[in-house]
């Protein structure tokens, strides 16, 4: 059995997923695409990118901060998202990210109401799979600038952080971005070497 718990998620939705999935498919990798109901890709582009990857909830507007909705607000909000993917995909959807990271206890009683066994955070530097299953933090942004990197290279750190992570009995491995972001900083090769990387220690 893997020792390795390896996972990479990506969210909102938007066209330049398809440029992500094409390298998670050249490296064999899987991931999570957390979408919004409010999104800048097609229904047919939505159903297409779920035949080969796992599509997780992300609300239906991705407000700013959940945390500021009344709990009933809170509950629409990532119900309605829920329910209309579900319907769309034809399967059933069980993990959920919050926007921006942000949420409380009422959130989380929230998404669990509406049915989901498990949610994403937008921590990072863990490297350890966490015990709550509602608060999933992860292990690496596709991002230049965190201030948790202290102006290193966030490539640097995420090879330093892998090898640290597969050297384990039990490690957890979680990079996420934002399709959008990565195009934006212009590092899709940085993701690239990335993704080489890992699978050919890996292979």
């Amino acid at each position: 059995m893997d020792k390795l718990k390896l996972e990479f998620s990506f969210d909102d939705g938007g066209k330049y997923d398809f440029k992500i999935i094409e390298l998670l498919k050249k490296y064999k990798q899987t991931a999570t695409f957390y979408i919004s109901t409010i999104n800048n890709l097609s229904e047919p582009e939505i159903v297409a990118m779920s035949k080969d990857f796992q599509i997780g909830g992300h609300t239906t507007t991705h407000p700013e901060d959940l945390k500021q909705l009344s709990p009933e607000e809170q509950y629409n909000e990532i119900k309605d998202n829920k329910d209309y993917l579900e319907q769309l995909i034809g399967k059933e959807i069980n993990s959920f990210c919050y926007p921006g990271g942000e949420y409380n206890k009422i959130t989380i009683e929230q998404v669990k109401k509406a049915g989901y066994k498990e949610a994403r955070t937008t921590n990072i530097l863990y490297i350890k799979e966490p015990e709550n299953k509602y608060r999933k933090h992860t292990t690496i942004h596709i991002k230049p600038d965190r201030r948790e990197y202290k102006e290193k290279n966030w490539l640097k750190c995420a090879i330093r952080l892998f090898d640290k992570t597969n050297a384990l009995k039990q490690g957890y491995f979680h990079c996420w971005g934002h399709s959008k972001e990565i195009i934006q900083y212009n590092i899709l090769n940085e993701f690239e070497k990335l993704l080489k990387y890992i699978y050919e220690k890996r292979k």
